[in-house]
């Protein structure tokens, strides 16, 4: 960024304030070198629409994962929705088979009980 900053106007003002003319000069170009320097590290018009023109594509890219992301979750949801009678269904068959499993389990230690006794 450039901005004009006349040395001898300012160099002028501050002789006619009282200051010599070597002293006036040094101050008016430390003046201007301070002013170019504060100049050089502000952003241009054009750096902040490059940035804005980032900025927009990043928010489309976001976008379009955040739509994934909603798709896949209620995909997700959905197949859980649809997968959970199946597994309730399947733990109701293993809660019968276990039932009937220490059922003839009662038995047979019954059985063994009495063979024992029978000796």
């Amino acid at each position: 960024m450039s901005a004009s900053f006349d040395t001898l106007k300012f160099a002028q003002h501050l002789e006619q304030a009282g200051l010599h003319t070597d002293q006036a000069r040094a101050l008016a170009e430390a003046q201007k070198e301070s002013l170019d320097a504060a100049l050089e590290s502000q952003a241009s018009k054009a750096d902040l629409q490059d940035v804005k023109h980032t900025l927009k594509e990043e928010i489309v890219h976001i976008k379009a994962d955040q739509r994934a992301m909603k798709w896949l979750l209620g995909f997700l949801f959905a197949l859980c929705l649809t997968l959970l009678p199946a597994i309730l269904w399947r733990l109701s068959d293993l809660e019968n088979a276990v039932a009937v499993l220490a059922s003839e389990v009662a038995t047979l230690a019954g059985e063994v009980a009495k063979l024992a006794d029978a000796k």
